[in-house]
């Protein structure tokens, strides 16, 4: 997950100003940002805060499609931090450009000379006070043309020249010993290791070879998933780590009735309405990539530690796909057609995975296992209170360690040690996200037992373990509540004015 902006404002790579804003020949202005449209809004929202702060009209600004070619790198696009990072940063900039315009003497930004200088971020913001377009709704940028059907997604993308392209796996962990004795008409079959493509000239041609390949090659199953997940979380902890600890042992002590749960939270799948796909082209040592990604720096920063490339030899363009409230297979197939476009010679690869292919390599929203135990005393007062849970870390997004993270890195002929699923630290957290109650208890122990090993791939699943936590502590709430009033046994646990207003809001 992203870090909040701190200040003073950190622009790293992007403090130039003329990497964010730009005023075209044309009376425009061209907005260069780092954070990448999901279907969220963002490049409305990030089109108004330019046109509020610089005091044009808000259909003079013209939002760039996200690319590593001229975009700052303001990390992944997750966590509803787009505004409050991507969004402050050009608010900054806009604002210094507006500061400088008045110091200048100019009445117009196409007439002010800008190229090179840094934005030093002392420039005053217009207050809110005086908005007039931000707060305000606006017609969405990006609906248009999907309402009118034209091509809008990664998934409608052609380009001249351009190949099919199908990975084959088969629905569980594996491997392939040799690819000898199988020709396909009219298809390109490229192995690497374990890893196994196939390029045509046509799509229906490579989806027909991906079904027959699956079913022919001599593939070697690898270890079947545990019988039971839950137990098998408890039984491989590699680090046992305390989110919160407040002993009280006098508290304790006044319990006279101990309850106790186990909560449980399966593997879930991002299940997007359309497959992850992605382009790539490959000419020399210059790799060009179209993603859906959320985060580009960091799948670019993967892609090149994989295929061995300096990363200034690779740009990735994103372009919009199907929405997943998390981290699903778009960086992964991007390395699947950056693999073929290597053997493609020169010609741009359409990778699709299909919708089996999704459900069986996409990183899924990771299982986990809560526990909880409480103790009351002779007043029904919860006096004690202990949560444990067990889980795989949350976040597995490329670009963030020493080691790939991506599906292909561990199936290619000289195969990557997969670096582990990891958690962010709290207050944001991972696993441990919201584990810490917002009740008050005067004994209370928090624990996270992180899981390293993974029998499923897992990576961010919206909330992270957020909705597995609040989940598993509301539920046992009401247990310890019984026969009381749900709402009022937990305003009695409650001491925060905002927690407390939202509990009498709902029953109210």
């Amino acid at each position: 997950m992203n870090k909040p902006v701190e200040t003073p404002l950190r622009l790293s790579d992007a403090r130039r100003l003329t990497q964010r804003v730009h005023f075209e020949r044309d009376g425009t202005v061209s907005i260069a940002s780092g954070k990448v449209e999901l279907g969220q809004g963002i490049l409305t929202a990030l089109a108004q805060i330019a046109a509020e702060e610089l005091g044009v009209a808000l259909e003079k600004i013209r939002i760039l499609p996200a690319s590593t070619a001229y975009c700052p790198d303001e990390g992944v696009t997750s966590g509803s931090l787009s505004i409050q990072d991507g969004g402050k940063g050009l608010r900054k900039a806009c604002a210094e450009l507006r500061a400088l315009l008045h110091k200048s003497g100019n009445t117009s930004y196409w007439d002010l000379q800008v190229a090179g200088i840094d934005i030093p971020a002392d420039a005053p913001e217009k207050p809110a006070a005086h908005y007039q377009i931000v707060g305000t709704s606006a017609p969405r940028l990006e609906l248009p043309a999907k309402i009118a059907g034209r091509p809008s997604y990664v998934q409608d993308m052609t380009l001249p020249g351009m190949l099919h392209a199908r990975v084959v796996r088969p629905p569980w962990p594996y491997r392939l010993e040799q690819l000898s004795g199988i020709t396909l008409r009219g298809i390109t079959l490229i192995k690497s290791g374990s890893f196994v493509g196939i390029l045509a000239e046509r799509e229906e041609s490579v989806i027909e070879a991906a079904k027959e390949l699956r079913a022919k090659l001599p593939w070697v199953q690898g270890p079947a998933a545990p019988a039971d997940i839950y137990a098998w979380l408890k039984e491989h902890v590699a680090e046992n780590n305390i989110a919160k600890e407040k002993a009280d042992p006098a508290a304790k002590a006044r319990g006279v009735k101990r309850m106790q749960a186990e909560y449980r939270k399966p593997f879930i799948a991002h299940a997007s309405i359309g497959p992850s796909c992605a382009l790539a082209r490959m000419q020399g040592d210059k790799l060009e990539v179209w993603s859906h990604t959320q985060g580009m720096f960091g799948l670019r920063r993967e892609l090149a530690m994989v295929l061995r490339l300096r990363e200034e030899n690779i740009v990735v363009h994103h372009v919009e796909g199907a929405g997943c409230y998390g981290h699903n297979g778009a960086d992964d197939v991007a390395l699947d057609a950056a693999l073929l476009a290597r053997a493609s010679n020169g010609r741009p690869v359409r990778l699709q995975w299909s919708r089996e292919d999704e459900f069986a390599w996409e990183p899924y929203g990771p299982a986990m296992v809560i526990a909880l135990d409480a103790q009351l005393d002779a007043q029904a007062n919860i006096v004690s209170w202990r949560h444990d849970l067990w889980s795989n870390g949350h976040t597995h997004r490329p670009g963030r360690a020493d080691k790939p993270v991506l599906l292909a890195a561990g199936e290619i002929a000289q195969p990557f040690e997969r670096a582990p699923a990891t958690d962010p630290a709290l207050p944001a957290g991972g696993a441990h996200r919201n584990a810490i109650p917002i009740y008050d208890f005067p004994d209370l122990l928090v624990m996270q037992h992180y899981v390293r090993d993974a029998v499923v791939r897992g990576s961010s699943l919206r909330s992270l373990g957020g909705f597995g936590n609040v989940f598993a502590i509301e539920s046992f709430m009401d247990e310890l509540a019984g026969d009381d009033d749900p709402a009022g046994f937990r305003l009695r646990h409650l001491k925060d004015p905002r927690g407390r207003a939202v509990v009498q809001e709902a029953v109210r």
